[in-house]
């Protein structure tokens, strides 16, 4: 079988499923088919070099269908490669192998691939390297893109907690609850009241968390810190239901703060540790 036989057997097995539209698929002159190739990362086919300069329109039709063909072949391999990178760096992340998950994203925006989830997954990483400046960045090139996670939202609130900018924070935390009615959301919300001194709006955030999450495993931590803005407003009967409610949850919940505590007097940090102890005891008084 000569090249000729060979091009119109492959034209034959992939035209029935391509549609020819030659001016769409490759712009310009027909000796732009081979640059056109380069672009895509396709090598040429021995049997398609005659056709870097056509001679007729049937050569040039041919050549325009194996393009497109391979175009398509092209952007489902990247696909599929991107997918599976997102995946690993994902895993990465849950194993704290931060820096493995940079190294390998990054690998991929160096190529020219732009991508939500690969930027998302970058600030995601960096934040948690704590380099706060660099997650910042891919985290707001995530959210340019037309379609992106709502936990970018979250992730961005998180950066501005740790830059101490609790007016913006909440601003993306609450983006974030009107895409996902998520309890680390209404915590995270709550905390950033908190700090801004706005009890009454972290309370209601700590009760959406409490609401939610009361049938799963409820985190003391959230009642406390409820608590602690019931105080705040005077209201000392509701914190010490919050109180009364951690020692319902772990009685030796304060058991880790008193052994501190006792460390901190050994080595002669006497106030540090009255403080803790302090603090045990005004929060579990309401236990007898």
């Amino acid at each position: 079988m000569n090249e000729s036989d060979t091009l119109d057997v492959f034209v034959d097995e992939i035209g029935q499923n391509i549609t020819i539209d030659g001016p769409k698929i490759i712009k310009g002159s027909s000796t732009d088919i081979p640059t056109r190739a380069i672009k895509l990362g396709l090598r040429l086919p021995s049997y398609l070099r005659r056709l870097e300069n056509p001679q007729n329109s049937h050569d040039l039709c041919k050549s325009r269908m194996y393009f497109s063909y391979r175009s398509k072949q092209v952007i489902q391999d990247s696909t599929a490669f991107i997918k599976a990178a997102i995946v690993k760096a994902q895993k990465l992340i849950s194993k704290s192998s931060y820096l493995k998950a940079v190294s390998l994203l990054q690998s991929i925006t160096e190529q020219g691939i732009t991508h939500s989830d690969v930027y998302y997954l970058l600030g995601e990483a960096y934040r948690l390297l704590e380099d706060i400046d660099k997650a910042e960045e891919y985290l707001n090139k995530a959210l340019l893109m037309k379609i992106h996670s709502p936990y970018c939202y979250f992730s961005l609130g998180k950066v501005f907690q740790a830059k101490e900018k609790y007016d913006e924070s909440i601003k993306f935390f609450q983006k974030f609850l009107k895409r996902m009615d998520c309890p680390d959301g209404h915590y995270e919300l709550g905390r950033s009241f908190m700090w801004l001194g706005y009890y009454e709006e972290a309370i209601e955030e700590y009760t959406d968390f409490i609401d939610i999450k009361k049938h799963l495993n409820l985190d003391p931590a959230v009642l406390l810190l409820r608590a602690e803005a019931y105080e705040a407003i005077d209201r000392p009967d509701f914190a010490q239901r919050d109180y009364k409610h951690v020692l319902r949850i772990n009685p030796n919940y304060y058991a880790p703060y008193l052994e501190h505590a006792q460390e901190l007097a050994n080595a002669g940090r006497f106030q540090e540790s009255k403080t803790i102890v302090e603090f045990v005891r005004h929060r579990s008084k309401y236990n007898n």
